[in-house]
């Protein structure tokens, strides 16, 4: 694991690059968000969010910027369930 910044959020790698794996970060609970949240890796953060947003989700954060990583915003689809979305600048 290794600290991102100087927010608390930590990348949390699982195997090599070379070899598939699910990789994730870890952030300190902050009152919004269950205990685990999806996150999907997309190409384009604002077309997504207006995708989000054109098909009933709620925005639950802005846009946060993740120094040498991308771009992530928080959301609740329709049926409730919180998950997230980022833009990797790092592919």
């Amino acid at each position: 694991m290794s600290e991102v910044g100087e927010q608390e959020y930590w990348l949390a790698d699982t195997g090599q690059t070379n070899n598939p794996a699910i990789n994730g970060a870890l952030i300190k609970r902050q009152g919004l968000f269950q205990s685990v949240i999806n996150t999907i890796n997309i190409d384009d953060i604002e077309k997504t969010m207006a995708d989000i947003n054109k098909n009933g989700g709620q925005v639950l954060s802005p846009v946060m910027n993740i120094p040498n990583v991308g771009k992530i915003a928080y959301f609740k689809d329709p049926d409730g369930n919180t998950f997230g979305v980022i833009e990797d600048i790092t592919k």
